[in-house]
C-alpha cells in the first residue's frame, strides 16, 4: 500500500509557498511550488514529477474567497476510456460557489471538446458545513456516446462546545 510523507515550506507570513510530496509509490511523488499574490493568496501552483511540470493550475478570487481554478496539464483522473485519454493534454476548468465550494468541473480535450463534466450538490447545516454532497460524472466519448455515475456522500459532524 502507498505510503505518503508531506514537507512543507511557507513564507514569513506564515503562507505555504511549497509542498514536496514523497511516496513509496514512484508516481505519487511531486513537488508543488505556489506563489502569493499581494493579499497571499494562491494565484498559481505549479507541479512538478522528476523536474517536469506535470500540471499548472491558476486561481482567480473575488472578494477574497476562490471562484475558479483553471488547470493545464496531464490527464490524471479517471478517463472515460484509457485508450482516448492516455497522454493527452487536458484542460480543466472548475467553477466555485460564493462560499468556495466546488459545483462544477469540466474537462476538455486538446481541441477543447469536453470530455467529463462532474457536477456537485450540497446540503449545509447551520454552520455552513456540508452533510450531504450528491457528485455526478457524466462522460462524453469521442465516438459521440455518453455514460454516467452518481456517488453520494453523507457525514456526521460533530461540534464540541
Amino acid at each position: 500500500e502507498p505510503e505518503e510523507l508531506k514537507t512543507m515550506t511557507f513564507n514569513k507570513n506564515g503562507f505555504i509557498i511549497q509542498e514536496k510530496s514523497t511516496s513509496n509509490f514512484v508516481l505519487n511523488a511531486h513537488t508543488t511550488n505556489f506563489t502569493n499574490n499581494k493579499n497571499n493568496e494562491i494565484v498559481e501552483a505549479i507541479i512538478k514529477r522528476d523536474e517536469q511540470v506535470i500540471t499548472h493550475i491558476k486561481y482567480t478570487y473575488s472578494n477574497g474567497k476562490p471562484i475558479e481554478e483553471y488547470i493545464i496539464g496531464e490527464n490524471e483522473g479517471p478517463p472515460p476510456t484509457l485508450m482516448e485519454m492516455v497522454m493527452e493534454k487536458m484542460e480543466k476548468i472548475e467553477k466555485k460557489d460564493k462560499e468556495g465550494n466546488l459545483i462544477e468541473v469540466k474537462e476538455l480535450d486538446s481541441k477543447g471538446n469536453p470530455r467529463k463534466v462532474v457536477k456537485y450538490e450540497y446540503k449545509f447545516d447551520n454552520k455552513g458545513n456540508w452533510f450531504y454532497r450528491k457528485v455526478i460524472y457524466l462522460y462524453l466519448h469521442r465516438d459521440g456516446q455518453s455514460s454516467q455515475s452518481e456517488k453520494i456522500s453523507n457525514r456526521k459532524i460533530v461540534y464540541f462546545k
